[in-house]
């Protein structure tokens, strides 16, 4: 069986989740659990982090077209909008606060 190439081999930009993703859910974990620690509800922190999440990925979009000696692995509409800031957040987010929620 094939997988399709935007799952496998896995390449920064070009497939649903990269080498970054381990980076995203890590920091999207931290926000997430010091937001619960301020005692934001479930719903206050995903619509924190997926608003931060979005307003990042339209930075990197204007990054990879005006600093592109920068920007050097342009992401798909995949890997940017689903796996960062969809599947990323949503896993690391949804942890942190998650974990800060055990007693």
């Amino acid at each position: 069986m094939r997988l399709p190439s935007w799952l496998w081999p896995i390449r920064t930009g070009a497939t649903l989740v990269d080498v970054w993703f381990i980076c995203h859910v890590a920091f999207w974990l931290v926000l997430g659990f010091n937001l619960r620690s301020l005692h934001a509800s479930f719903v206050q922190t995903m619509a924190l982090c997926y608003l931060g999440a979005a307003i990042w990925e339209v930075l990197e979009r204007y990054g990879e077209k005006h600093f592109p000696e920068i920007w050097t692995h342009p992401e798909k509409w995949w890997n940017s909008w689903i796996g960062d800031a969809l599947i990323a957040t949503t896993v690391g987010a949804g942890s942190g606060w998650l974990l800060c929620s055990i007693q």
